[in-house]
């Protein structure tokens, strides 16, 4: 039988109505086909199927799986980076606007680490304010009297006898307690036996001196009486008041000048520049308001921690030191505290060397010296007290001046502390943000990296050493 010559067919697929493809081989001619022929054209249906099966898989995949993927994609590209880091080592160009970047970045990690470790080394600070009620102290008052321009004082001897006298005859001190559930009571501080039932001495309570204005240098000695009071323990309600006066003072132009201060901080022995003027026949009535403040030791500011300097103690050392001598109205701490045996001053040399050392002390020369034995160093709490504006002044009698502080029992104190804004703790949580924020590492992933480095470097020594 013979065998007819391939006719030319074609192969053409349409959709039903159920999405199922159908299949249409035909001839041109309608000649008819071989058996090899319809085999080959079988095998190209089927392919044809397969592929339009997999068309219709991918567009039946839900939205679930593209999710998925996409997810697993940024997972390996912004955790592994395994995607990133596999384009970059392909392209050169890629390579160098990494380190490029890299670079950018680096440079911007290292000026925010040195703008922080700056920040810190500055020790910034700030103040917390705050009030803590009752319990307000009264200041040590320090007054010293001027009477004349003249100086009737020849030896120590003189100028000791003066003070004494002066503290004995004219010196009048008293304490008025008032309030609810305290009987009214008015104290004379200089009854010893009143003293030790407020639980204190008659030594810590006042001591004597003398000191000279340092502006003329002929100005006389003039006595200067410092009253302690003793700490009290306030009422709920109610007031304390001091009284402290000097009475008949000679005739002239005298008076006093007091300050207020913190027991052995006062500066009458070194200048008085700051004293408050009281005239002869008038007294003043103040309403105090005491202020606790709190510093910080920093490079910026030198202040004692542990409170230990004592102002007016340190310069009567040192004019002790100078004299080589001890003045008559203060102990004689250092002779015992040294070798030497410290006499007391007692010639007229001594007393003008005594005139001429208190006129030049507050010189370059003196204040040099002074500050490098440490005088000048305060404490870093220190407590101040103001007057508020409800200061009163009144007449005294027999020419005498006054000084009265008030404090009522209701009275508020200010409290000062001042507290570090930065410190090392700080720049190091600085550096964990900058190091991630712009390196994305940490100090896991740095002791990773030294570990790896280290690891390499033994094996590259171990490596050299097999080679050798």
């Amino acid at each position: 039988m013979e065998m007819k010559r391939p006719s030319i067919f074609s192969i053409t697929t349409e959709k039903d109505n159920n999405n199922f493809p159908a299949v249409d081989t035909s001839s041109p001619e309608n000649d008819m086909i071989s058996d090899i022929e319809l085999l080959e054209a079988r095998k190209i249906l089927s392919s044809a199927m397969s592929k339009i099966q997999d068309d219709e898989d991918q567009k039946r995949r839900p939205i679930k799986d593209d999710k998925v993927k996409m997810t697993d994609l940024l997972f390996k590209l912004l955790v592994k980076r395994r995607p990133y880091f596999n384009i970059i080592s392909k392209n050169k160009r890629m390579k160098l606007y990494r380190k490029l970047y890299v670079g950018i970045l680096l440079v911007a990690f290292l000026y925010s680490a040195s703008r922080s470790l700056l920040y810190v080394l500055e020790e910034p600070t700030t103040v917390q304010e705050t009030m803590r009620p009752y319990n307000a102290t009264f200041p040590s008052l320090t007054c010293c009297r001027k009477d004349s321009d003249k100086d009737p004082f020849i030896t120590f001897q003189d100028v000791d006898e003066e003070v004494n006298r002066v503290f004995d005859e004219w010196v009048l001190a008293t304490l008025t307690i008032s309030g609810l559930g305290v009987e009214h009571q008015v104290l004379d501080l200089k009854n010893e036996t009143i003293l030790e039932n407020l639980k204190t001495s008659f030594d810590q309570v006042w001591q004597v001196s003398a000191a000279m204005y340092p502006w003329k240098k002929h100005n006389p000695l003039n006595p200067c009486i410092t009253l302690n009071v003793p700490p009290l323990e306030s009422p709920k309600q109610g007031y304390y008041e001091i009284d402290f006066r000097v009475l008949n003072p000679s005739k002239g132009q005298g008076g006093l000048y007091c300050i207020k201060h913190e027991k052995d901080q006062s500066n009458h022995n070194y200048e008085v520049d700051n004293f408050q003027k009281l005239p002869r026949g008038e007294g003043f009535q103040e309403y105090l308001i005491e202020t606790e403040t709190t510093s910080l030791k920093t490079s910026r500011y030198d202040c004692i921690e542990d409170n230990s300097m004592r102002f007016k103690n340190c310069i009567d050392e040192f004019i002790v030191q100078q004299l080589n001598c001890s003045l008559p109205w203060i102990n004689n701490t250092l002779g015992q505290n040294s070798n030497l045996t410290m006499r007391y001053c007692q010639s007229e040399e001594d007393l003008a060397a005594f005139r001429n050392l208190s006129f030049s002390i507050t010189s370059p020369y003196f204040r040099q010296q002074l500050t490098s034995k440490g005088c000048f160093r305060p404490n870093c709490k220190q407590t101040t007290w103001v007057k508020n504006p409800y200061t009163q002044n009144f007449p005294t009698q027999e020419g005498s001046s006054a000084m009265k502080m008030f404090i009522p029992a209701t009275a508020k104190v200010i409290q000062r502390k001042e507290i570090r804004l930065a410190d090392y703790g700080t720049f190091i949580a600085d550096m964990g943000s900058y190091l991630g924020l712009y390196l994305g590492a940490s100090i896991l992933s740095l002791t990773d990296m030294v570990h790896v480095c280290f690891k390499r470097f033994s094996q590259s020594e171990i490596d050299n050493q097999n080679i050798v």
